[in-house]
């Protein structure tokens, strides 16, 4: 297996909601608003179709993940390139979308073994006909000592 690979997601990065709850009389039911599935979809559909070769083979060590999330330039944006993005969404819940798609499609056994993350939000122009979108660099270091 190679050490790491890179993912380049378009679409509209979106935050993972908080659980909501309902409650119909004596029954509640707690679930997720479906707000970031379009995201999720997109994540997904990125990794199926560049990396199909390792999806479901669920890394047994450590992993490092590094993701740019890449934001539509606003109207009147003059910088040519990038420029920090500190709005919400939040960068804590950006990243767990992204931790969950790769949890689901078994790039890893459990989000537990990404023991470095780094993340960063920007400001783009993006390529005509994009809203945005992400890069993902997933790296498998080899195991080391004890679990």
């Amino acid at each position: 297996m190679q050490n790491s690979i890179i993912i380049h997601v378009d679409g509209t990065p979106k935050p993972q909601p908080r659980p909501r709850a309902t409650r119909a009389g004596l029954r509640a039911r707690v679930y997720n608003p479906p707000s970031a599935d379009v995201w999720k979809g997109s994540i997904r559909d990125s990794l199926r179709i560049r990396h199909k070769e390792i999806l479901g083979k669920k890394f047994p060590g450590p992993i490092g993940l590094r993701v740019e999330f890449y934001f539509k330039a606003p109207t009147g944006f003059k910088d040519t390139f990038f420029a920090k993005h500190t709005a919400k969404p939040d960068i804590d819940n950006l990243l767990k979308p992204v931790m969950d798609v790769l949890t689901e499609e078994g790039i890893w056994a459990d989000d537990s073994q990404v023991v470095e993350v780094s993340a960063s939000k920007w400001i783009a122009r993006p390529r005509p006909g994009s809203t945005g979108g992400a890069t993902i660099r997933i790296e498998f270091f080899e195991q080391e000592g004890c679990e």
